[in-house]
């Protein structure tokens, strides 16, 4: 990796680590979180990190959310990793 391309993902990667921080992306992981409890009989934060964790590691549920948004299920996993519990 170049210098340029290392300073272009570090300046990516404060743009997420501040967007992580937004109400948007709590109100994401709540939104989620309703989705899930149409399914699950009761929640806990560990059970919702765990499942985005498998999302992003198989490609096929990776690429629902990435076909929508570029990234999109490595972002998810973040938020709920920054937002599952905190509501």
């Amino acid at each position: 990796m170049t210098g340029a391309c290392i300073k272009k993902w570090w300046g990516m990667r404060n743009v997420l680590v501040a967007f992580l921080s937004t109400a948007e992306a709590r109100r994401l992981v709540e939104t989620h979180k309703a989705w899930l409890m149409h399914f699950w009989t009761g929640y806990s934060p560990e059970a919702h990190m765990g499942l985005e964790d498998m999302c992003v590691a198989d490609e096929r549920f990776a690429m629902y959310y990435d076909q929508r948004v570029k990234g999109g299920a490595a972002f998810l996993r973040e938020a709920i990793r920054r937002w599952a519990g905190q509501s």
